[in-house]
């Protein structure tokens, strides 16, 4: 017995298209374009609602009151560590690791400049 091979992504996708437009040979002219304008509707993005999902929302305050760069930020970094509870972590072993480069760097011209390692061609 030969085990059935699954559809690849590609091939599902093909055939969903081929699915919608046999479908479509048979409808009239009208319900034609509104099968189209859906069709289009579901591939663009949904980006914008995902954005106004994850934004805070706040009234805006009195005429006579200004808000500070420092709450606005503070609202900010509130929102983005919920939202991103590995955010900390990660940034904290980016700056680890481009501090140990830039150290090793600034130790490695220090060696090379002072003489005391020298690099066949490289000179300073």
């Amino acid at each position: 017995m030969s085990k059935h091979k699954r559809k690849t992504k590609r091939q599902k996708i093909l055939s969903d298209l081929h699915r919608k437009i046999y479908s479509l040979r048979d409808k009239p002219l009208v319900s034609v374009e509104k099968s189209v304008e859906k069709i289009q509707e579901e591939k663009q993005p949904k980006i914008q609602t995902a954005v106004v999902e994850t934004l805070p929302v706040r009234p805006a305050p009195p005429q006579g009151e200004q808000v500070s760069g420092r709450q606005v930020i503070s609202a900010i970094n509130q929102n983005t560590l919920r939202n991103y509870p590995f955010l900390i972590a990660d940034i904290s072993k980016t700056a680890m690791v481009t501090g140990a480069i830039l150290a090793i760097q600034i130790l490695l011209f220090l060696l090379l400049k002072s003489h005391i390692l020298s690099i066949p061609g490289i000179g300073y």
